[in-house]
Parts: structure tokens; sequence; C-alpha cells
């Protein structure tokens, strides 16, 4: 098993990119596949058009804790028109009061 968690930190837009390409040459001749977890927030990484969607699990937090749940039928379908992950789920992990942060005095 291979866990990357935010893979993306402190490199350029550029190389983001290439991760799962690069992930993906990492299992290409391999006899037996590593299982690979990948936590990302970045949009550069999920607008990769390698990003297979059957693998996305969108965390949710709620009053019993962290939830993880796969793309729903809507999102399927937004995908299915041309979008890529990062249009259709990032949106889905902004907190809901972001804006009032601005607020503190």
């Amino acid at each position: 098993m291979l866990l990357l968690e935010e893979p993306e930190i402190s490199l350029n837009d550029a190389i983001v990119r290439e991760i799962p390409l690069i992930v993906d040459r990492l299992q290409r001749d391999r006899k037996n596949k590593r299982q690979v977890i990948l936590t990302t927030h970045s949009d550069a990484l999920l607008s990769n058009p390698g990003i297979d969607e059957r693998g996305v699990v969108i965390l949710e937090t709620g009053k019993q804790g962290t939830t993880g749940r796969p793309l729903d039928a809507g999102e399927r379908l937004a995908l299915g028109t041309g979008l890529s992950v990062a249009e259709v789920v990032l949106p889905k992990t902004r907190p809901d009061k972001v804006s009032q942060l601005g607020l503190w005095q």
C-alpha cells in the first residue's frame, strides 16, 4: 500500500499535474499492483484527465465524525459532460461558513 497525503504541497503545478502519470508508471509493469491512497485539495492534481472517477472518495464531516462516500449519480453525470474531478468535487470541500473568517475584529 502506498499512502500519499497532499503530495502537491510545495510543488509547482506543472509537477503536480504529473503525479497521476508517475503513480500509473509505478504500477504499469508490476505483477502485484499496489493500492494507492492519495489525499488532496489540489485543483492541478484533480484536473488531470487520468484521474479515474471510480477511485474518488469524498470525505464529509458530520455530527458523528467523518464519513467517506463515492461520487453520486449527479456528480458522475457532471463528469460525463466533460467537467474535471476538480470542478465537480472541490466546491463540495469548501467550509460552510468560510466567509465569516473575515469578520474577526
